[in-house]
């Protein structure tokens, strides 16, 4: 059976759409976790901003894995009121997929610091181990800042970030 030309155009443009706006997000921006979306999961994360003045966990970093346990992508979060959710829940400020990774590399937050000075709202891919340097290594190729209070992320050069190795000799 033939579809109609005017649904196939319709779908391809409501896709594009979709895109365009963001709504293709495994995580919808805005919404309220847990629970979190189908065959998904928060496997831990940290409390950030209390540098930057604001309340002990008023805003964290989240860790979200799928079905297979494997990360895929980090949330930006804030406390949401628990006089409206009976207990602790976060809104979704944003989120980045993670980038594919290889065992010699592991996701670092929360231990960071750009160009010396810590930040705990940066999140970077780190190797785990450096010979030069085993406490403090640099980020490889990909690292994000979360800016407070949007939530938002912000790409930054990985070349000024480095972290503290939380991995080392890990294989």
């Amino acid at each position: 059976m033939k579809k109609p030309f005017g649904l196939i155009i319709s779908s391809v443009a409501l896709f594009t759409i979709l895109i365009i706006t963001g709504c293709s997000s495994i995580v919808r921006i805005g919404s309220i976790v847990p629970p979190y979306p189908v065959n998904t999961n928060a496997i831990g994360g940290s409390c950030i901003g209390v540098s930057e003045n604001y309340s002990p966990c008023g805003f964290a970093i989240g860790i979200l894995e799928n079905e297979k346990s494997e990360p895929i992508g980090i949330l930006s979060e804030k406390m949401a009121d628990p006089r409206e959710t009976k207990n602790h829940h976060w809104i979704v400020l944003d989120f980045i997929a993670l980038p594919s990774s290889d065992k010699k590399t592991h996701l670092e937050f929360s231990t960071c610091s750009i160009n010396g000075q810590s930040d705990e709202t940066i999140v970077a891919i780190v190797p785990n181990y450096d010979e030069s340097s085993p406490e403090h290594i640099k980020a490889r190729g990909w690292a994000y800042r979360i800016g407070l209070p949007s939530g938002k992320f912000i790409s930054i050069d990985p070349a000024i970030v480095s972290c503290i190795n939380t991995a080392i000799g890990a294989d």
